[in-house]
């Protein structure tokens, strides 16, 4: 509320934030939804850093959500996801209609060399995203990019299907600042199926001296993306989300961390898996990679004997495919939670200043049935 005042419309509420640091620039994203019911509106609250303190001044700007490129809808934006590259920022939303419901995702585009500037931000949109079977995409992930400086290369995003399925939404933006007369045409969208392990609906997760209220696990849409250009010429997208299993020999499902390496190039999955136990349920993941390509995931676990806990797990980049370290504890679990709705924004990043260091946050049921956040480094 206090950094957005300044541009927050009159009557307006604020939901769902997310930050990013553009390493690319030295700088500090942020977004936040915003609506209004009397008289209807909805934004999207954009915040970049002036410089790369992120505790300094920044330039602001609420964008008109209704808006798909210059048409007016009947739409509010919901459940932002933000990303970058070398050149553009890409801001995905669900977007709903007042008083109705789903109608589809909405991929903005904004350039850097304006919102690095406070200039007045245009943008470029794409609406009503498709999967290649023709049903509506859902939380498109656009993905926070690492790869060298130099040319225009395309952006990155992916979903997966909603509500289960056996492919992956893999999408790619090509020149992406056409808009403004760079990359040599229009901004272009296209899309490919990438074919992975099933996912579906998880349940929700049981949890210690609460036998009928469980933990929401949500859903299986993606949680995040990141994509990496290696030194060696790979181009790899990696993503996770949470997901229903039955282990072999079980009855019962339980939810699992299921995570991805998808090459671009070649239009595979080079190495995917779960990861989780009989009776213990994993959710929420978050999944980022170091310079060096290990891997690391952070994410909340319970079980009937566990209060909801703040782990991870992790791989070096010699590992066999497909596999993850055993689990280390973050933060235990201090006691039961009723209030169900657990959490959406684990995250994780790199260190800006040590690159084969990754800083992560999540959950974990707090002392007094409510919840608390808690953040830490790892690295090899």
């Amino acid at each position: 509320d206090s950094l957005f005042s300044p541009v927050i419309p009159a009557g307006a509420r604020i939901f769902d934030p997310k930050i990013v640091y553009d390493h690319y620039s030295q700088r500090w994203i942020i977004t936040i939804d915003s609506t209004r019911a009397n008289p209807q509106g909805a934004w999207i609250l954009v915040a970049a850093s002036q410089t790369s303190n992120p505790s300094g001044s920044y330039w602001l700007w609420a964008l008109d959500a209704t808006q798909d490129g210059s048409i007016v809808t009947n739409n509010w934006a919901d459940y932002s996801q933000l990303g970058f590259d070398t050149q553009g920022v890409y801001i995905t939303n669900n977007m709903f209609q007042f008083n109705g419901g789903f109608q589809y995702v909405k991929v903005r585009i904004l350039n850097k060399s304006e919102l690095y500037t406070g200039s007045a931000l245009r943008w470029y949109d794409f609406w009503d995203l498709r999967n290649p079977d023709g049903s509506l995409a859902f939380t498109v992930q656009p993905a926070v990019h690492y790869r060298g400086i130099g040319g225009i290369p395309p952006a990155y995003l992916v979903n997966a299907l909603w509500p289960s399925g056996n492919t992956l939404t893999l999408w790619t933006l090509t020149n992406p600042l056409g808009h403004w007369g760079v990359g040599g045409g229009p901004p272009s969208l296209s899309r490919r199926a990438i074919n992975c392990l099933d996912y579906d609906l998880a349940p929700d997760g049981e949890q210690r001296d609460s036998p009928t209220i469980r933990i929401e696990t949500n859903d299986d849409r993606l949680l995040d993306a990141l994509y990496q250009h290696s030194a060696t010429g790979e181009h790899r997208l990696w993503t996770c989300h949470t997901t229903r299993y039955t282990w072999p020999g079980d009855t019962t499902s339980v939810s699992v961390v299921q995570w991805y390496e998808i090459d671009i190039i070649n239009n595979n999955v080079v190495q995917q898996g779960r990861f989780g136990a009989r009776g213990t349920y994993y959710f929420f993941p978050a999944i980022q990679t170091n310079i060096n390509r290990d891997a690391f995931i952070v994410f909340g676990r319970s079980s009937a004997n566990e209060y909801g806990r703040l782990r991870h797990t992790g791989r070096r980049s010699t590992a066999a495919p497909g596999t993850l370290e055993g689990s280390t504890l973050i933060k235990e679990g201090e006691s039961e939670y009723t209030g169900q709705r657990w959490g959406d924004y684990f995250g994780i990043c790199r260190d800006p200043t040590d690159p084969s260091c990754v800083w992560m946050n999540g959950e974990y049921a707090e002392s007094g049935n409510t919840w608390g956040t808690w953040t830490c480094s790892v690295k090899y």
